[in-house]
């Protein structure tokens, strides 16, 4: 057999298994849920806040590299997601992803007033 052929067949074999190995990757990562991404741009005062997803703390917000953005993976299905802190109480919200949606952006907003000459603030999320 000629050289060539036998390289040939190689080549054939490792795209082959590559391409093997790129669905089996697809197909096992399909089914792990979607990333929540909260983005707290506009509130500097939610640095420290605890996000609480369906009653359980998770995570606590903070600057990643300068940057005021934190993902948190959870499994598929409803979650229901509050930002709160010790001075600031949280609105939640459910989150529902979109067929085959992988992320999904939350915006954290603050809700400022005086009720009784006392202040109080509100963390509100928008998607």
């Amino acid at each position: 057999m000629p050289n060539y052929i036998r390289g040939l067949r190689w080549r054939a074999a490792t795209t082959i298994v590559g391409a093997l190995l790129v669905v089996a990757w697809i197909i096992t990562t399909a089914g792990r849920g979607y990333i929540i991404r909260i983005d707290f741009t506009f509130v500097p005062e939610a640095v420290g806040a605890d996000v609480v997803i369906d009653g359980e703390t998770v995570d606590t917000l903070k600057m990643l590299r300068r940057q005021p953005i934190n993902g948190i993976r959870v499994a598929k299905g409803e979650h229901v997601l509050v930002i709160q802190s010790d001075y600031c109480d949280g609105s939640p919200l459910t989150v529902v992803p979109i067929r085959r949606e992988k992320t999904i952006s939350i915006f954290v907003n603050v809700q400022e007033r005086t009720v009784d000459k006392r202040f109080t603030c509100t963390f509100e999320l928008r998607r």
